[in-house]
């Protein structure tokens, strides 16, 4: 679709819905033939630079309200290239909160200095852990729902922690991403499953 005026280059496709069950990246345009439940949802940018868009306006940790406002996530730079997700420490404190109220049993995986627990890779069922929703407002003021599973939002460290795969802006030492216009970054791990 050409925005702004100019030919859509790339696109990025973020859908647990999409197929064969994984988001996508696609160069020259969306391959629509992937998106089975239905049409697809276009979130506009907010700069012509960079692929910031609007936080969503829900964030949902299972069955718990995050209670983060897309002001609070300050911007989304969408960045296939980063390994993981960086977000405001407004968001990752108020996720960090609904995760233990919905999941207790892995307190130390939540809010430990490190957000690493240590337990066997071939004990642990990933399924246990809740999705994170995040409901999205397109460019037709229509909302709808991105999941971030448990596969997307960990990562195995020596086969014997599991930790979670996004950090704050803070402590990627980052203090002048607001001025850049965005607090957080959905790295390729939203991407992928």
């Amino acid at each position: 679709r050409e925005v702004h005026g100019l030919e859509a280059v790339f696109a990025l496709c973020a859908s647990s819905e999409t197929l064969g069950g994984s988001n996508s990246f696609d160069i020259g345009h969306v391959d629509e033939h992937k998106a089975l439940g239905g049409s697809i949802n276009y979130v506009s940018m907010l700069v012509e630079t960079d692929y910031i868009i609007d936080g969503p306006s829900v964030v949902r940790v299972g069955g718990t309200t995050a209670g983060a406002s897309s002001a609070d996530w300050g911007g989304i730079l969408v960045d296939s290239g980063s390994s993981s997700c960086v977000f405001s420490d407004a968001v990752f404190s108020k996720l960090i909160q609904a995760a233990t109220a919905e999941s207790p049993a892995y307190a130390e995986l939540w809010s430990s200095s490190t957000h690493c627990m240590a337990v066997s890779s071939c004990q642990f069922d990933l399924d246990a852990l809740p999705v994170m929703s995040l409901d999205f407002v397109d460019e037709h003021r229509a909302t709808f729902t991105v999941s971030f599973n448990p596969r997307q939002y960990t990562i195995w460290r020596n086969g014997n922690s599991l930790c979670l795969n996004f950090k704050t802006m803070s402590a990627i030492g980052s203090s002048n991403a607001g001025a850049l216009g965005y607090a957080s970054i959905f790295g390729d791990n939203f991407f992928s499953q």
